[in-house]
């Protein structure tokens, strides 16, 4: 049995939050037996998502990660998946939480434009983890980034930009009014 299979079972023995069905619980309780080392210990878990720290080969506790447990993807851990897969399975399944350091940059590039045709610039605010899209294509990243900006009555009027983003820097953006 491989580390991935083991460390599942783990997963799902440390919360009930999968939907394990009794008949589950029992293989589980079974195979928790044969499991040492591993030592799950979980946080901010909330539906099929949430963060996990366990003991790895070398005996060392990792530090705490994002994963997705669900029956029709199994176990994705963060930094043990390819990034964009972990990224596209968390955007669609989990609340919040996570944003790789690679979508923050360019949310806030695709913000910085934005801001220089905002009427009120200083008051612009977006919440990456809120923001709906975020693609990697042939070197060029695809932001659309919901946002608002306050009006003179301190109201929150909200937009979205979609922002194309080259290694040069934003070379399109097209900015919509809902």
């Amino acid at each position: 049995m491989n580390f991935k299979t083991i460390f599942s079972i783990g997963l799902c023995s440390g919360f009930l939050l999968v939907g394990c069905s009794d008949p589950e619980r029992e293989t589980i309780t079974q195979m928790k037996a044969h499991l040492t080392g591993k030592s799950p210990e979980f946080r901010n878990v909330d539906g099929y998502c949430g963060e996990v720290s366990y003991v790895d080969s070398s005996g060392k506790r990792s530090q705490y990660k994002h994963f997705i447990a669900s029956d029709d993807i199994g176990i994705q851990i963060e930094g043990v998946e390819i990034p964009s897969i972990f990224e596209y399975s968390w955007s669609k399944r989990c609340k919040g939480n996570y944003i790789s350091p690679t979508n923050k940059a360019a949310f806030d590039k695709c913000a910085a434009v934005v801001k220089t045709y905002a009427s009120r610039p200083s008051t612009l605010e977006y919440d990456a983890n809120e923001s709906t899209n975020f693609s990697n294509d042939s070197g060029r990243q695809v932001v659309t980034l919901d946002y608002f900006i306050r009006n003179s009555s301190d109201e929150k009027i909200y937009h979205k930009a979609e922002c194309v983003i080259s290694p040069t820097g934003v070379t399109t953006m097209t900015l919509m009014i809902e």
